[in-house]
């Protein structure tokens, strides 16, 4: 992630359009606000007629790959542009594409998923023309957890035990606002330790796509 930040366009000051993710991506692939483009929950999709930032590069002759762990972004009613091909969900009974869905869940896949998607993509589909391709790793949303080596590596014995007891990450903060349990000191140094783990891993898996 750091060689990204080096090597690309590195945005230090960054806030998202919305908290969630139909609307935020409308945003990040058009650069409109959420009321122009209209991608909410209600519609689940952008405004007709509005092109995206995969419509104007594969105008200009760019292959469009995107593959990724959230069922909303892949949904048939896609906010990828007309040309982009989503791997792991068959798309338009697409050939190149439907291959992939046979061992591909999109609904509970991991970093090391996504980036062998995209691998064995490239490598069955040599590709002459240059890419824009979009990877969304889900890992670090609290219902997963770091494979190994990367969670012994950051998360000890003590933390581990926490992070068992806590069990579902996911209803801790609404347990807390509802002032049904406390967040002590041991759970935050748990916590983060976890999502480092996660942080790494997909460090790691953004890595083999670089290598590729």
């Amino acid at each position: 992630i750091d060689r990204l930040a080096r090597e690309g366009a590195l945005f230090e000051n960054v806030i998202s359009t919305a908290p969630w993710t139909i609307p935020a991506h409308g945003s990040m692939f058009t650069g409109l606000y959420p009321f122009q483009h209209q991608a909410t929950w209600e519609t689940l999709r952008l405004k007709a007629g509005i092109p995206t930032i995969f419509d104007i590069f594969t105008e200009r002759g760019y292959a469009a790959l995107a593959v990724s762990a959230n069922s909303l972004i892949v949904s048939p009613y896609s906010m990828f542009g007309k040309k982009t091909k989503i791997l792991g969900q068959a798309v338009n009974n697409d050939p190149d594409v439907s291959s992939f869905a046979k061992d591909f869940d999109y609904r509970n896949t991991d970093s090391q998923s996504i980036a062998g998607c995209i691998i064995r993509y490239l490598d069955e589909h040599p590709q002459n023309a240059p890419q824009i391709m979009y990877l969304n790793f889900y890992d670090l949303h609290a219902k997963y957890k770091a494979r190994e080596p990367f969670y012994s590596r950051f998360v000890n014995a003590a933390q581990d035990k926490t992070l068992k007891a806590i069990g579902d990450f996911y209803t801790l903060h609404f347990k807390e606002m509802n002032d049904e349990l406390e967040v002590t000191p041991e759970m935050i140094s748990a916590l983060r330790a976890s999502y480092t783990a996660r942080l790494a891993m997909i460090d790691s898996d953004i890595g083999r796509v670089f290598e590729k």
